[in-house]
C-alpha cells in the first residue's frame, strides 16, 4: 500500500526530469550483502526532531464524536459533514461515529496518509503536501467503535511520514527526511525503526538511508522488513528481521507497493503500470503482468492483495482486479463523475471500499471479478484514502482530517 508525496525541493524535481528521459525500465535484480548508510539516531539528538505525547486526555480533544443520525442529541452542524446513501436496506450500511483533526507541527496542518492494524490498535501515518518536511504518527484504540481513542503521538518536526507497520514491539516507518539539511542521508527515502515502550511511541529510533526520493510502502513478513522507494533510483529493498542488515534488493524506478500472496512476494510498479511477482521462498523472479493503466507514479495508488487476487487503485482507472494466476486483469470499478480513484481496502468477508476523491466513498460487495456498488458516501473535501478491518473504517479527508466510520451489518 502507498501514497507518493507531493515534490519537497530540488533533489526531487531534479530526479523527475531524469525520470522522464527514460523510454523504458530495466529490472535488475542484485544481491547487496552490505547494509545501507545507517543514521543511529537513539538518544538526545532525536529529542529535538521527534516530540512525543502519551497525555491521552489532552490527545483526545482533538476528537469529536457523534451519535446515531436519527439521535435528537446530534447537532446538526455535524450532521452536514457525512451522508451515506444505501442502494438496499437488506446490505451493510455506515455510521459516522468519529471525526479527528487533524494534527498540527510548527504551524503545518498534516493530512493522513495510510493506516495499518494489529489485533487491538491502529496506527496512523501524517505527511504535509507542502514543501516542508513535517509528519506524524499515533496510536488508535478503536475496539469500541464508538469512542474511539488516541494512545500516543510522535510529531516529526524534519521528516514525512508515509507509513508505519508494527512488528515485535516496533513501528518500521517509510519516511521522506530532509536530507538537504542532514549530512548523514544522501537522499530523502528513509527506513525508520522506533521503538514502543509498553506499547507507546517512543523517541528512541534508528534511520536507514535509502535512494530516492520517498519511502513508499513497508510490509513485515516472513522475518523480512519489505521496503519500496521511488521515483528515480527506486528499490525494493530486503532487511532481516533480526539483524536488519540490508540482505537482497531490486533494483526498480517508481517502486511503488509491496504486498504478499500465498506464494509470492507482489511488487507494484508505477510506470505502465505492472505488477511484479518473485517467489516467496526464493525471492526469485517469476513474472510480470501488465495491468494497462496510465502512468501513476507521481499518484496515489494502494495495492491490497488477498488469497492469490491482488485490487488496485488507478487514478483514471479506478478499482483493478488482477488474478495473479492467469495474469487476467479487469477493470471493475471505475472512478465516477470529476473524482480520482485514490485507494482501496478490502475486508475478509469481501467487502471493497474506493476512495474516489472529491467523488467520495463506495462501498461494494465482490463476486469473483464483479464488484456490485451498495452504498456511497460523502464528506466536505477530497476522499484521499481508506483502510477498512472489522467493522471499523478509516477516511482520510485530507484537510477535513480523519474520519471514523462504523459498518452496521
Amino acid at each position: 500500500m502507498v501514497l507518493t508525496v507531493a515534490p519537497k525541493h530540488n533533489w526531487k524535481e531534479n530526479m523527475t526530469r531524469r525520470a522522464f528521459g527514460i523510454e523504458y525500465l530495466l529490472l535488475v535484480v542484485a544481491i547487496i550483502l552490505a547494509g545501507c548508510g545507517r543514521g543511529d539516531l537513539v538518544g538526545p539528538g532525536n529529542e529535538d526532531r521527534i516530540v512525543v505525547s502519551n497525555d491521552e486526555e489532552e490527545l483526545n480533544k482533538r476528537i469529536t464524536y457523534f451519535v446515531d443520525e436519527q439521535s435528537p442529541n446530534q447537532p446538526k452542524s455535524q450532521v452536514g459533514k457525512f451522508s451515506y446513501q444505501s442502494l438496499s436496506s437488506q446490505e451493510p450500511q455506515l455510521k459516522l461515529r468519529a471525526e479527528v483533526a487533524a494534527p498540527v507541527v510548527n504551524g503545518h496542518t498534516l493530512h493522513a496518509s495510510h493506516l495499518t492494524f494489529d489485533q487491538r490498535r491502529t496506527y496512523v501515518a501524517f505527511h504535509t503536501v507542502n514543501s516542508a518536511y513535517r509528519g506524524a504518527i499515533e496510536i488508535y484504540d478503536v475496539q469500541n467503535i464508538a469512542q474511539p481513542r488516541i494512545l500516543s503521538q510522535a510529531l516529526f518536526k524534519d521528516t514525512d511520514i508515509t507509513i508505519a507497520a508494527k512488528q515485535d514491539g516496533k513501528l518500521f516507518v517509510a519516511e521522506a527526511t530532509d536530507s538537504e539539511h542532514s549530512s548523514q542521508f544522501d537522499s530523502p527515502a528513509c527506513l525508520e525503526i522506533i521503538e514502543l515502550q509498553n506499547g507507546a511511541l517512543t523517541n528512541k529510533s534508528e534511520r536507514y538511508d535509502l535512494p530516492s526520493f520517498n519511502a513508499n510502502d513497508v510490509a513485515c513478513f516472513d522475518s523480512t522488513i519489505f521496503v519500496t522507494t521511488g521515483t528515480t533510483g527506486g528499490t525494493l529493498s530486503f532487511f532481516s528481521n533480526h539483524s536488519m542488515e540490508l540482505v537482497h534488493q531490486i533494483r526498480m524506478d517508481r517502486a511503488k507497493a509491496v504486498a504478499k500472496s500465498n506464494n509470492y512476494i507482489v511488487l507494484l510498479e508505477g510506470t505502465g503500470t505492472r505488477l511484479h511477482l518473485y517467489r516467496r521462498k526464493t525471492w526469485q523472479f517469476e513474472k510480470t503482468i501488465e495491468v494497462g493503466c496510465e502512468n501513476f507514479f507521481q499518484a496515489k495508488s494502494e495495492l491490497d492483495v488477498v488469497d492469490n487476487v491482488a485490487y488496485l487503485s488507478g487514478p483514471t482507472c479506478g478499482l483493478m482486479i488482477v488474478d495473479l494466476k492467469s495474469g487476467k486483469v479487469t477493470n471493475a470499478l471505475r472512478p465516477s463523475g470529476t473524482g480520482r480513484t485514490n485507494a482501496i481496502s478490502v475486508t475478509e468477508d469481501g467487502l471493497v471500499f474506493v476512495a474516489n476523491g472529491s467523488a467520495g466513498l463506495l462501498m461494494g460487495k465482490i463476486s469473483g471479478t464483479d464488484v456490485q456498488v451498495i452504498g456511497s458516501a460523502q464528506f466536505d473535501g477530497s476522499t484521499n484514502y481508506v483502510a477498512a478491518r472489522g467493522n471499523n473504517v478509516f477516511v482520510a479527508n485530507g484537510v477535513g482530517g480523519l474520519k471514523i466510520l462504523e459498518i452496521v451489518r
